[in-house]
């Protein structure tokens, strides 16, 4: 009868499982069985698992081995060949010394194919075993614990090489920079710097990643844009010019608290301020936080109310849908809880489109842009606000900075009444740069708001909307002006209401409309099939183009 063997092969790299040790390991293996008339029962494989740290002993193949041995299915007689014992464990010596004693007692011998060693617990004297075994184990941790300190060692001072700006961490490199040809420095590729700028342009009018792409790849990027890689690069701090660095693993193999991210900021050249950076942030936040229930934009950004109407009878937003008659497609804007009865409306509420659009704009045009939405005040305010958070966030940095020197000069020895204060401290600063986001995204918003409003006049507004970019910035300037529109479907009276909320001002205004026509207060009515206006006091009704729009004033002081 042939001795039963089990074979374990590791390899922590990818390199190693590539050279010629398989080959080397299986000639060895083969001499074995010939000359012990022994046969391989099962192999064990941990590819790509490091022994260091025992993760081959606590998840990987080996524990499999172990867990079979601890319950007597592997035991006396039976055999595990290795290349060395170094493949079992490379742990500390009294770590590695208790898995290999924890097989040898349940009668398993060990043969080494590296030195051609057999390991036997009956056999052996105990003491001139566990002494060789001791020496093996220990000149394998040794080694692994210096292999180990030379890599962080590196790492520290590829860290302090780019801290101090002496030379350059990696060659490897965001999209739109590249190394100099001298190789010390990073220069901008102005082409792609391009593409990203106009990335963070769409963003902050709350064009999607999916759309943004779309918008890059049609313009020909030098890269095909994906979802992915727009919104890596929209939450990415290189394009202010920040490094950020991960460290993840101490020595002892666990992740260390308070440490595990490091930010160097001039590190790269910018291509996008800082400010702008956050205010995109806000801007996804803010589009996360209501975007179940504001819904996708299929077929591009049509929808000028998106995030900003809603049925007054349910309170759900009105989604866009499109209905096709005679080759024509047509815009409906429609509350979805109406279609399944569950909204009280208690009728279905689908609205066309322009019937809420039109007498908008009319309405709109006529009042102007710069009274229907409110000043740009606070700007300063917010900027003192910025300036104080910032030394806030300095002051609480620095006193963690003394608190970390003095656990230093304590050799590491950190009280609980210590810990307790560090944590409060990171939490605090972590607020405090939650804040100064918010109030950075709110500057970056009245900036974007005030050029908008010289963008957008009465003379252009229907040339704006007819491109996708000027429908997302006029909703981004409603947006940003707090106005909402509240319609309701009256089925049981000759006209529904559209209430523009002025929530800025504090006031709102009713337009009353049907299939026909649409009631615009203290200016007159307003006809969709002949697409003409009749003032109050008009005889006649004028198209759209004729309308003298100064002649109506109002109070906007009420």
């Amino acid at each position: 009868m042939k001795k039963r063997v089990y074979c374990y092969v590791r390899f922590s790299s990818k390199k190693q499982e590539l050279g010629d040790s398989i080959e080397r390991q299986q000639r060895l293996i083969d001499r074995y069985l010939e000359e012990n008339n022994a046969e391989i029962v099962e192999k064990f494989s941990d590819l790509g698992v490091s022994a260091f740290r025992g993760k081959n002993v606590k998840a990987g193949a080996l524990s499999k081995f172990l867990d079979r041995v601890s319950d007597g299915e592997i035991s006396h007689g039976d055999t595990l060949i290795v290349e060395s014992l170094d493949r079992i464990s490379r742990q500390k010596e009294l770590n590695t010394l208790s898995i290999l004693t924890a097989i040898l007692n349940a009668g398993v011998i060990i043969y080494t194919l590296a030195d051609g060693r057999i390991y036997n617990a009956r056999s052996e004297d105990h003491a001139q075993l566990l002494f060789q075994i001791g020496f093996i184990i220990s000149r394998a941790y040794d080694e692994s614990l210096t292999k180990q300190k030379r890599s962080v060692s590196a790492w520290a001072k590829k860290h302090e090489n780019a801290r101090t700006g002496k030379a350059l961490m990696t060659r490897k490199l965001p999209y739109w920079l590249k190394v100099s040809e001298d190789g010390r420095s990073i220069e901008v590729v102005e082409e792609r710097a391009r593409e990203v700028k106009k990335a963070f342009e769409l963003a902050k009018l709350k064009l999607g990643a999916q759309s943004i792409a779309a918008r890059l790849n049609k313009e020909k990027a030098q890269k095909r844009w994906t979802l992915i890689a727009v919104r890596h690069l929209l939450s990415s701090k290189s394009v202010y010019g920040s490094l950020e660095l991960y460290k993840t693993k101490s020595l002892a193999g666990q992740l260390e608290s308070n440490q595990a991210y490091e930010e160097i900021e001039g590190y790269f050249p910018a291509v996008i301020g800082k400010e702008e950076y956050y205010g995109v942030q806000g801007s996804i936040q803010k589009n996360k936080e209501t975007f179940a229930v504001r819904g996708r934009t299929p077929k591009g950004f049509r929808n000028v109310f998106k995030g900003l109407i809603k049925c007054l009878d349910c309170g759900s937003f009105l989604h866009q849908n499109f209905l096709k008659r005679k080759g024509n497609e047509y815009m409906y804007l429609v509350c979805h809880k109406s279609l399944v009865g569950a909204c009280l409306a208690g009728k279905k509420v689908i609205i066309p489109y322009r019937h809420i659009l039109e007498p908008f704009l009319l309405f709109f045009m006529n009042y102007g842009v710069e009274k229907m939405l409110p000043a740009t005040a606070g700007e300063q305010d917010i900027k003192q606000k910025i300036t104080a958070l910032k030394n806030e966030r300095k002051n609480k940095q620095e006193s963690l900075d003394r608190l970390a020197s003095e656990v230093e000069k304590n050799n590491g020895v950190l009280p609980k009444t210590i810990l307790k204060l560090i944590e409060k401290i990171e939490g605090q600063l972590t607020e405090l740069e939650f804040e100064e986001n918010k109030a950075l995204a709110r500057l970056d918003d009245l900036g974007n708001m005030e050029a908008m409003k010289g963008e957008i006049s009465r003379s252009k507004i229907d040339e704006i909307l007819s491109t996708e970019e000027g429908r997302l910035k006029f909703n981004s300037l409603l947006t940003g002006a707090g106005i909402e529109v509240l319609v309701s479907r009256n089925h049981d009276e000759e006209y529904s209401s559209m209430y523009i909320m002025f929530k800025e001002k504090g006031f709102s205004e009713n337009i009353r409309f049907n299939r026909r026509e649409a009631l615009i207060p203290l200016m007159g009515v307003y006809n969709f099939n002949k697409r003409t206006y009749q003032g109050f006091c008009d005889a006649d009704h004028k198209s759209i183009d004729q309308i003298e729009y100064g002649q109506f004033k109002i109070d906007w002081t009420l």
